[in-house]
């Protein structure tokens, strides 16, 4: 109960973060392989691979994916959309110094 009460928030958390995120699109080029998402099984790697969804409300419709797989997705893709952003804000600061803008 008590020993457990950090668990429990952080999946209410993550549960919460999940339904905001139904909508939100999973890229395209996303790669599903047991190097980068190690929790998965390989029936999930399989089927995400032959499905291929596109948004969070897709990949839940996907039987056999456990609702712990789909947040760890989710923290994947949000991962990967910061990385993504970090690097393309990175480029156009180095673009705005090389043209004496900053």
């Amino acid at each position: 109960s008590v020993k457990y009460k950090s668990y429990v928030v952080r999946q209410e958390k993550d549960i919460e973060s999940w339904r905001k995120a139904q909508g939100a699109r999973i890229p395209p080029n996303i790669i599903y392989n047991h190097s980068i998402m190690p929790t998965f099984s390989k029936e999930e790697i399989e089927k995400l691979n032959r499905f291929k969804p596109t948004t969070f409300a897709e990949a839940s419709q996907i039987s056999g994916l456990t609702p712990q797989s789909l947040v760890y997705l989710y923290h994947h893709v949000m991962k990967l959309n910061k990385e993504s952003k970090r690097k393309s804000e990175s480029v156009d600061g180095a673009i705005a110094t090389a043209n004496g803008k900053m």
